[in-house]
């Protein structure tokens, strides 16, 4: 009967070492050479190694893939269609396609973030020919509810509606902008756990397209005024805003963190001309990364990868015919080297998250490899004694 126990305990450890291999191998595999996903001319989304030898056809709906986001997990691409009425979900192999709002609540929706715990799918939404508000809903598609109490349509500055909006890093709070009367920008941090709402900037559309975002620390918030071409920083309370002013003359057009802060990545200009350039969160030490040759022209936002090492941009080439295609260039994060992903490439790109083992399964292994250890050594022992 000791024997039979010892077995056992000898047969549990492999079995729980066993599954550990199932379940985690493959997310390191995945963590360390991960996916990049874009989005094609014809609206279709792929995704793609770094190396760009292996793409992987994801989805084309009829309605054509708009905005898109990776899951938490890294195990699911969520994206809106172009005309900004339907939310889906997608395996990265391209299995399980399904929409994500029910059609019986009346809610259309694009624009999806997914906050961190993977929980709630937060989007911009309305019901009806009514102005959009944030909104977010449960994974499986559950208990859609709306977020924001900002749009208006009957406001006599004109119609007034979310335009759109950013989910902080670490899920705390919603960075909102809002067209009033189509003439000013209002900006706005929702604090979510407390609901406290907060203005943070007022912008004329006149002066151009603005691009804001949340630092990877979620400790500021940055707009970047095109007509002005400056960066303005600013905490989410509203407090310390100042502009982020380089020692050498710059434009800056679209821009990324660095994880830790330490590097600001931007795409615009200074006196050695335009490209890619990347400077210290201090202002100094600016280097440009990727110029613009003739015949080339570094477009869209720079996007750094989960592990810092590569950094993915869009680059229009003039064809011989006067026409231009659109390449998918990754390039190193000090500018060493770059390789073109894809060919067929329209605006933006998104990496897959970087996928960290988490403690349970580590316990798991852990005690696995005990009971492994204490069955085998038990076993050995167990010849040396009588039967009971």
């Amino acid at each position: 009967m000791r024997r039979l126990w010892y077995w056992n305990l000898l047969i549990a450890g492999m079995i729980l070492l066993a599954l550990n291999l199932v379940l985690i191998a493959p997310r390191r595999q995945k963590a360390e050479s991960g996916w990049i996903a874009y989005r094609t001319s014809l609206g279709e989304l792929f995704i793609a190694r770094v190396d760009g030898n292996l793409k992987r056809h994801i989805t084309s709906t009829t309605a054509g893939v708009r905005n898109f986001t990776w899951s938490p997990d890294g195990d699911w691409l969520l994206f809106d269609d172009l005309c900004y009425c339907q939310i889906y979900r997608v395996q990265s192999n391209g299995d399980n396609l399904r929409p994500i709002i029910p059609t019986h609540t009346g809610i259309v929706g694009a624009e999806p973030q997914v906050s961190p715990d993977g929980h709630w799918i937060y989007f911009l939404g309305t019901k009806g020919d009514g102005p959009n508000e944030v909104h977010r809903i449960e994974w499986d598609g559950l208990n859609p509810e709306k977020v924001s109490s900002l749009a208006n349509a009957n406001d006599p500055k004109g119609y007034t509606e979310v335009t759109n909006f950013k989910l902080s890093p670490d899920g705390q709070s919603i960075l909102i902008q809002v067209s009033v009367g189509q003439v000013t920008q209002h900006y706005y941090v929702l604090n979510l756990p407390t609901g406290n709402l907060t203005q943070i900037f007022e912008f004329a559309i006149s002066d151009g397209l603005y691009i804001f975002e949340w630092t990877p620390d979620s400790q500021w918030v940055t707009v970047i005024i095109q007509e002005r071409l400056t960066l303005l920083m600013t905490r989410p309370d509203g407090s310390d805003v100042h502009e982020f002013t380089t020692v050498e003359p710059s434009h800056i057009q679209a821009t990324d963190w660095s994880h830790d802060m330490e590097w600001l990545y931007f795409i615009g200009g200074n006196s050695t001309g335009y490209g890619l350039f990347r400077v210290r969160s201090n202002a100094q030490d600016m280097e440009q990364l990727v110029p613009e040759n003739k015949g080339e022209f570094v477009v869209t936002n720079p996007r750094l990868s989960s592990g810092e090492r590569w950094l993915a941009i869009g680059m229009d080439i003039r064809l011989s015919n006067g026409g231009y295609t659109r390449n998918l260039l990754i390039v190193e994060n000090d500018g060493t080297a770059k390789r073109v992903v894809a060919k067929d490439f329209d605006w933006d790109a998104v990496w897959q998250p970087r996928l960290d083992y988490h403690w349970s399964k580590i316990w798991l292994i852990i005690f696995g490899m005990v009971m492994l250890s204490m069955g085998a050594r038990c076993a050995v022992k167990s010849r040396h004694l009588p039967n009971n």
